[in-house]
């Protein structure tokens, strides 16, 4: 071979490689920061939970504080309740005037008494603690002094915190308006609180993409107070992800640790395949090429869809859990707590939704990859249906849509339970977040030749006749008003018209002058229709 045409061969070899290699190293290196970024806001959605659960902890405590009784005129009742309150080293009351009254009689004050006002000589100094921060909290709607002046982190008529350092470190206390005009508060014992703290923080680690994260709490110096998960902290060399607490603790943070998600397996057989299709092209041509680069393609849409499939497989266990408890604390919730109720209640609304979206995401996984199925069973599907709308009756009244069921089946039938479940609360979800302006849903059924019908039908806004044809499609949501500030995938009834259909029946918008109107047909297995 001539040296020329040597040369322009190798060059035909090389060029491309070199090309295509750098654009691939490129992509690759694209990918994993894309993949990181998601990796640290997945651990910061989990060390946020932990927060959460830390200031509920709190915020309990000062509820239960406010709610005790002081009596000023009787000390010894003062320090029986400190004994028995380990959380608390020790009680005070500032007058109306910013002057402490408790305790501050040195002829009658305990050693304890005395090294508290030692402690927080210098709280008294400033006068940080005085009624009339309470009406420059009302005067300012921001509300926030920082630490390096030692005055309260945030203020509210309810109670405020109060955090300064002293021995060991971050020192808190709360005080709150009695109703003579002064202020009654409670030094925190930092030793319990950390105790309570760690005992609110779970024992085994959390998990990203099947890796487990190791955490760490924190305090203002960077030392660790607790740490749980498998993880070496010393000699890591990721970054970990750093939430701060929420006041008042907002000078200790949540640390998240886990190794940077790299993708190298799949990076680089995706790498070496490109090189291989690359030579391949120079000797076999722009045909195996395209060839390659097709087969590529949905092999990478195929990694994505397992991807989503797996993340939201992964997501319904904690999900269950969470509405599991949520039920048994409403189930053991006391008479009189309503404010906690509605917080509950709350929780529940928001998981089912979650659930719900979660079903969906999975439901279309599986119809885009044939795996749909049914699973027929002797149903009475009246009464189904009826545990179906228990689930949406809260939420639809608080929104003041009544909930009519007029159920006419009235016998046990051959049918897939969950698919009449997921096509229902597909339908009652658009309800509850698109007609609100309904102020009744009536959901109906009947049973004639074989065929089971269920109809949604509610008197809101309807649906624009225009936009009638498409609202079946996947990933088609109607523009303008109607979904204004709502969010949704935009599958919720392309999946129930698939699965009505893989019943032998079809989910159908019906004309009606006002509101929405959907019908439901599902063929009853083992009967002609």
């Amino acid at each position: 071979m001539k040296p020329k045409l040597l040369v322009v061969y190798l060059a035909l070899i090389i060029l491309p490689l070199v090309v295509l290699g750098w654009l691939g190293a490129r992509a690759i290196s694209q990918e994993r920061e894309m993949v990181d970024s998601r990796v640290r806001g997945l651990v910061t959605e989990q060390l946020r939970v932990h927060d959460t659960e830390i200031s509920s902890m709190l915020a309990a405590w000062t509820q239960e504080w406010k709610q005790s009784s002081w009596s000023l005129q009787d000390p010894t009742l003062v320090r029986q309740a400190l004994r028995k309150d380990g959380r608390i080293d020790q009680f005070f009351s500032v007058d109306p005037d910013g002057i402490l009254v408790y305790p501050n009689d040195m002829a009658q004050m305990t050693a304890r008494e005395k090294e508290f006002l030692v402690r927080t000589e210098s709280v008294w100094a400033s006068g940080a603690i005085h009624p009339n921060q309470l009406e420059d909290s009302d005067r300012s709607s921001a509300g926030f002094k920082s630490l390096d002046n030692k005055m309260p982190g945030q203020f509210s008529n309810d109670g405020q915190w109060y955090e300064w350092f002293w021995g060991d470190g971050l020192q808190l206390m709360y005080w709150w308006p009695a109703e003579s005009g002064a202020i009654y508060g409670v030094e925190i014992n930092r030793v319990r609180m950390l105790a309570d703290i760690i005992g609110e923080l779970p024992d085994t680690p959390g998990t990203v993409y099947g890796d487990n994260i190791g955490t760490q709490l924190v305090d203002e110096s960077g030392n660790s107070l607790y740490q749980w998960g498998d993880f070496d902290y010393d000699t890591t060399s990721a970054m970990p992800t750093v939430l701060s607490l929420a006041s008042p603790l907002g000078s200790w943070s949540l640390r998240g640790h886990i190794d940077a998600f790299t993708g190298s397996s799949s990076g680089s057989v995706l790498f070496l395949g490109i090189s291989l299709v690359s030579l391949a092209l120079v000797v076999a041509g722009l045909g195996t090429y395209f060839f390659r680069e097709n087969t590529r393609e949905l092999r990478e849409a195929g990694q994505r869809v397992n991807f989503v499939n797996h993340v939201s497989h992964e997501l319904k266990t904690p999900l269950t859990n969470i509405r599991m408890y949520a039920e048994l604390m409403q189930d053991e919730m006391e008479p009189g707590q309503e404010k906690a109720g509605g917080r509950l209640d709350v929780i529940l609304s928001e998981s089912q939704r979650l659930s719900r979206l979660i079903t969906n995401v999975l439901t279309f996984n599986r119809k885009q990859s044939k795996g749909l199925t049914l699973r027929p069973s002797m149903v009475d599907v009246d009464a189904h249906l009826q545990r179906v709308i228990d689930n949406f009756r809260k939420s639809l009244e608080q929104h003041t849509i009544a909930i009519k069921l007029d159920t006419r089946v009235a016998q046990d039938v051959s049918i897939d339970p969950d698919i009449v479940e997921q096509i229902v609360s597909n339908l009652l979800s658009n309800v509850e977040k698109y007609a609100r302006q309904s102020n009744e849903v009536i959901v109906s059924t009947s049973l004639a030749n074989g065929m089971v019908e269920v109809s949604v039908k509610d008197n809101g806004p309807g649906i624009p006749l225009s936009e009638r044809a498409a609202i079946f499609d996947p990933f088609y949501r109607i523009q303008g008003d109607l979904t204004e500030g709502v969010s949704g995938t935009g599958i919720g009834l392309s999946i129930a018209r698939d699965l009505a259909q893989l019943h032998g029946g079809d989910l159908t918008l019906v004309p009606a002058e006002s509101g929405a109107h959907f019908k439901v047909t599902l063929a009853v297995q083992g009967e002609t229709p």
